[in-house]
């Protein structure tokens, strides 16, 4: 599972790539891959994480929102529960993301959705 993370997001400079998802396991995955300077950073939509820095990683949490400034090519989904209502909405809201993967119990499912 961490040699399929670090595929996907060495495929893109760390600006192009980031991580939806600050919970627990997502924390403890992204200190497993060392994604620290593998990704610009991690998107959550809770409000309470958002600004704070990721433990071991020290990425910077944003909101969902930033994805249209920010505009990054690939985004690594690890949401748990939510993964797939996470992935819904950058189909329909961020058609710029033209890469998504989304972290499973069996695997790293990657999406692919344009060049």
């Amino acid at each position: 599972m961490v040699q399929e993370i670090r595929d996907f997001v060495d495929h893109f400079s760390p600006q192009e790539v980031v991580v939806w998802g600050a919970g627990h396991q997502a924390l403890a995955v992204m200190s497993m891959a060392d994604l620290g300077g593998r990704v610009a950073h991690v998107v959550d939509s809770a409000n309470f994480k958002q600004g704070k820095y990721t433990p071991g990683t020290q990425l910077l949490i944003k909101a969902p929102q930033s994805l249209a400034e920010d505009r990054p090519r690939a985004v690594l989904i690890m949401a748990a529960a939510y993964s797939d209502e996470v992935l819904g909405l950058v189909q329909r809201e961020h058609a710029h993301i033209a890469h998504v993967a989304i972290l499973r119990e069996q695997g790293l499912e990657v999406i692919h959705r344009g060049p």
